[in-house]
This record gives C-alpha cells, sequence and structure tokens, in this order.
C-alpha cells in the first residue's frame, strides 16, 4: 500500500534543495547558455570573415584549372551530390569540394578539367565557377546561441516548476485508471491516466508520458498539486528537487 512520505506532510513553504541530478542540469544549462553565446560569437566572426573574402574572390580572384577527382553521392534520406577537385597554385596543391544542386548531379565527370576561382593571398579559398564559395553561414551565427538559450531556459522552467509544486504543492494519492499507446511520428510512447482527490474531496486527473515499462492500471503513487488549481499537479519523487534534511 502506498503512503504519502512524511516529509510531504511538513508545512509549506518546505524547504527544498537540488539533487544530484538538478546539480548537474543547472550546470549544465549554465554550460550550454555560455557555449550557445560564445559559439555564436564565433559563427559570427567567422561568417563576417567569410563574406569580406567572397567579395574579394569576385574581384581580385584569378582563374584557374581544377580535375574533379571524383564525384560522391551520399546515402540516406537527403542525398548529396560532392564533386571534389584539385588546382595548383605555384605547384602547390590545393583540394576542395562543392555540394552540386540537383540539377548538375550528372554534370561533371572524374578526370575532367573545370575552371575555378581563388583568392591570391589566400589560394586555398576558392569557387567553382558557377557557384558560390563555400563560407559559413550567417544563420548558424543567430542559430546556435538561439537554441542553446532555449535548451538552458527549458532546463530552468522545469527546475522552477519542480521547485514550487515541492515547496508548496499538497500530496495526494494518485491512481492509475487508464494507458494509452501514442505514436509521434515513428516513436512509440505510453500516456499514463491517473486520478486523485483534492482537500475539498474533488475527484481530479493528470497525466504523463512515460517510454519503457508503464505502470498497470490500479498502480497507486504520489502526487503534489496546486493548492490554488488542484487540476495541476506533478509526480513525487521530482527529478531536480528534494526536501531538504532527508
Amino acid at each position: 500500500m502506498t503512503y504519502i512520505p512524511q516529509e510531504l506532510m511538513r508545512s509549506s513553504p518546505r524547504q527544498v534543495e537540488l539533487t544530484g541530478t538538478g546539480r548537474f542540469m543547472v550546470v549544465l544549462a549554465f554550460l550550454i547558455a555560455v557555449g550557445g553565446t560564445v559559439g555564436g560569437a564565433y559563427l559570427y566572426d567567422a561568417a563576417s570573415r567569410d563574406a569580406v573574402r567572397a567579395g574579394n574572390l569576385k574581384a581580385e580572384g584569378l582563374a584557374t584549372q581544377a580535375e574533379i577527382l571524383r564525384v560522391e553521392t551520399t546515402s540516406g534520406k537527403n542525398k548529396k551530390t560532392v564533386a571534389h577537385y584539385r588546382y595548383f597554385v605555384d605547384g602547390h596543391p590545393y583540394e576542395s569540394r562543392v555540394t552540386l544542386p540537383r540539377r548538375d548531379r550528372s554534370r561533371f565527370q572524374t578526370g575532367e578539367f573545370v575552371s575555378v576561382r581563388y583568392l591570391p593571398s589566400e589560394p586555398a579559398f576558392n569557387a567553382m565557377e558557377d557557384y558560390a564559395p563555400r563560407t559559413t553561414p550567417l544563420a548558424a551565427a543567430i542559430a546556435v546561441p538561439a537554441v542553446g538559450a532555449v535548451i538552458a531556459l527549458i532546463i530552468v522552467l522545469v527546475f522552477r516548476k519542480q521547485r514550487r509544486f515541492l515547496s508548496e504543492g499538497r500530496p495526494s494519492l494518485a491512481r492509475v485508471y487508464k494507458v494509452e499507446k501514442r505514436w509521434t511520428g515513428k516513436h512509440r510512447t505510453n500516456r499514463v491516466h491517473y486520478q486523485y482527490t483534492d482537500l475539498s474531496g474533488a475527484m481530479q486527473t493528470g497525466s504523463y508520458d512515460k517510454n519503457w515499462s508503464p505502470p498497470q492500471p490500479g498502480t497507486e503513487f504520489v502526487v503534489l498539486y496546486d493548492r490554488e488549481k488542484p487540476h495541476r499537479s506533478m509526480r513525487y519523487p521530482m527529478s531536480l528537487v528534494t526536501v531538504s534534511g532527508l
């Protein structure tokens, strides 16, 4: 039989602290936010430099002939055809590659010679004729810190939600009454539905997803529900926070 733990019988607000997982996730959120900022700054600098070099290549680039070394098509759902080529500047070989659009996938053959332009001050920076040079996309400089910020924010919001429920939530025994199999794309999960009684005696319901080994109907566990909005609840124990002094 399931009982409400003694630590949840304490008056609210309860004192809470981070679990080992919680401390790890807080540090991870910090590192992701900092890493995203630093990575975004680096990519922005690289994109800016590449834009200048691309402009110089167009204005000052010298033409030469390059030999197609091989043309490869990647496997997988999003196939890409890549042409690898080599050219010489002052007797020094340089190798590069270009991703071909669908219309040009059969345009080039191994051993064929094509025109390329290179930057005299930096011969490795080049572009095949009719193609743009390989540069760092400015969008990456925006996306990296944005994604990092979103991930860090999600971690912080989950932590704040768990802390609020554990600190102020009212405990109750919940019972599983239904488990549904759900598909998200090609991935299957289980939606677990449960019900519990609030302080007024009203029956409330909640649900959560569990990928593997879902509980069977009739399984009991402890939840903490919002005092002001009893229909909102979370399972106990929580992954990121615990009651202090246990």
